[in-house]
């Protein structure tokens, strides 16, 4: 028994015509908020610091401040892996993918195995060696 898969479309447009620039600018004052959080959260570190010394550091330290800068790291972490997607969503070798806007070319689920392994270094080696250098495990 022999299944067949048909694609049909697919969208590499993270931010499409239409409803784009509003989740655009809604990206922007997220990543504005995340930033007045980071803001405040070294402020009050700061302000510790300089009335008791580096000790004052260690003040600082309670379970919401924690859940402050464990929720700011998140939504950076987020925020990093969304602009990395949509930096591999520019490249060249998935766009070649791509035929007109949001359709697969048509033998893309017959393509031989040397196609795919060019375009694996092409799109997926790049992306995951650029993490690994980010994360420091390279």
């Amino acid at each position: 028994m022999c299944i067949r898969v048909v694609s049909f479309a697919l969208t590499i447009d993270p931010y499409p015509s239409g409803t784009g620039p509003v989740i655009l600018i809604l990206d922007g004052i997220y990543m504005l908020f995340l930033l007045k959080a980071l803001q405040g959260e070294v402020r009050e570190i700061i302000a510790a610091i300089r009335l008791v010394g580096l000790g004052g550091a260690m003040i600082a330290v309670e379970f919401w401040n924690f859940v402050d800068w464990l929720s700011i790291l998140l939504g950076m972490t987020s925020g990093i892996i969304w602009a990395s997607c949509i930096h591999e969503m520019r490249s060249e070798a998935l766009q070649s993918l791509i035929k007109d806007r949001y359709m697969l070319i048509p033998d893309v689920m017959t393509m031989s195995e040397d196609r795919i392994d060019a375009s694996w270094v092409a799109c997926v080696q790049p992306a995951i060696a650029t993490w690994l250098c980010i994360m420091s495990w390279r």
